[in-house]
């Protein structure tokens, strides 16, 4: 699913680049930043259903299921609404938050507006998602994504072909999205056959228990936004939109190398919570070691390759008034690799009881990220904005999160290397 997915971002990228042109595509990839940032509206629920779904899986408990089920869609229906009127709220006080040019204002509105609406019907349907996640039948969302990506691109092809804007584009593969969601609703029941919600099922208990690790969710989720999310905020809010184009397509190569090795840790991680609850901590150090060196194998020949050949592999794909997006692409490969190499540590900490700690520690990154980029971007640019990101995400990882992870699960340091 993430190979299509990149594939399709790759072939679509220059294909909107140059229908568009750089400020309006810089817009689209400015306002799609600032929605993304909207995920953490759901307070961590989403994190932790899927832990409690996986949980009560492995203890057959399906009444506890439906009635932690039950519970989240009603709460994640609220947060719809929420979501869209802060998305309104934004779109109003858009040209006073980013350096947009005037004639660019209301293009950015009906964006925003459009995309909320997504957003706020996205929200009490992800539950159906963490079902498919938490009884680990990847295969049927995976599927759901693919054609849903197909559609979105073919959609994305006539739209522009067809000569018109940026308002039509996102309003026309928005609806395409929304209308996709009825498949990953029915994914849900074929891996849960059992699956009933129902207001009634709604207990006060539940959200209690799902709120308390909910909460460590909610703040690892906006630190995650912030380490990895907020570069284009911050070069919106102190360059042009143009920057934002530039930066953009380094940042898509790293994004598409970090989902393609990425895979293995999302689907390890309800056998994490699934070992820990039944108390096997081999399995858990089996995980740690095997998912470590698994993740690297597969991100180091990409990620290199890809730093190796930025500087020839953009100039071909995008032309060379992107050369400035060289330096800062191969910047942000590193941090993907950093990254990668923190996985499996992340993993077992955010599993296996550790969510604290981790918490803790993915803020406090995130704060130095977003201090250091902006004032790195003053002198440097976006080289400034990418070593912002690179430097307290190695640090954080090889000071804190790897040791613990190692501790939590009884191996020495050296042993997942």
């Amino acid at each position: 699913m993430i190979l299509v997915d990149g594939i399709i971002g790759l072939m679509m990228l220059p294909f909107n680049v140059s229908h568009l042109g750089r400020s309006a595509y810089g817009l689209w990839a400015l306002t799609t930043s600032v929605t993304w940032y909207f995920g953490v509206l759901d307070l961590g629920y989403g994190s932790a259903l899927v832990r409690f779904i996986a949980q009560y899986r492995a203890w057959r408990d399906r009444t506890a299921l439906n009635e932690i089920l039950s519970t989240i869609s009603l709460v994640f229906a609220g947060l719809g609404i929420l979501c869209f009127i802060v998305t309104a709220l934004i779109a109003s006080r858009i040209d006073l938050l980013f350096n947009i040019e005037p004639d660019q204002v209301r293009t950015a509105r009906y964006v925003l507006l459009v995309i909320g609406v997504y957003l706020s019907v996205r929200f009490p349907l992800s539950v159906f998602g963490a079902v498919v996640y938490g009884f680990q039948r990847y295969y049927l969302n995976n599927a759901a994504s693919i054609c849903t990506s197909v559609i979105v691109a073919v959609v994305n092809l006539g739209v522009l072909s067809a000569g018109h804007g940026l308002v039509t584009l996102v309003a026309s593969i928005t609806a395409v999205r929304i209308l996709s969601l009825g498949l990953f609703a029915w994914n849900a029941y074929r891996a849960f056959p059992g699956l009933h919600l129902r207001p009634r099922l709604f207990r006060r208990a539940r959200l209690r228990e799902v709120t308390g690790f909910s909460v460590y969710m909610f703040v690892l989720d906006w630190a995650a936004k912030l380490n990895y999310s907020s570069d284009t905020i911050v070069i919106g809010a102190m360059l042009d939109t143009t920057a934002v184009a530039v930066y953009t397509v380094g940042l898509r190569l790293s994004q598409l190398a970090q989902q393609l090795t990425n895979q293995l840790n999302d689907a390890l991680f309800p056998n994490v919570v699934d070992s820990d609850a039944v108390q096997r901590q081999d399995r858990l150090q089996m995980i740690m070691v095997q998912g470590t060196k698994l993740s690297l194998a597969l991100a180091a020949p990409l990620c290199l390759g890809l730093i190796a050949l930025a500087d020839s592999l953009i100039n071909s794909w995008v032309g060379p008034k992107f050369s400035g997006s060289v330096l800062p692409a191969q910047i942000l490969l590193t941090v993907v690799l950093v990254r990668i190499s923190s996985s499996g540590a992340n993993l077992i900490m955010k599993g296996a009881g550790q969510h604290r700690l981790l918490t803790y520690t993915n803020i406090t990154t995130a704060a130095v990220n977003v201090s250091l980029s902006i004032v790195l971007a003053r002198s440097l640019g976006l080289v400034g904005v990418a070593l912002g990101t690179l430097i307290p995400v190695t640090a954080s990882f090889a000071l804190v999160l790897y040791p613990a992870a190692c501790r939590r699960v009884g191996l020495p340091v050296s042993a997942p290397c």
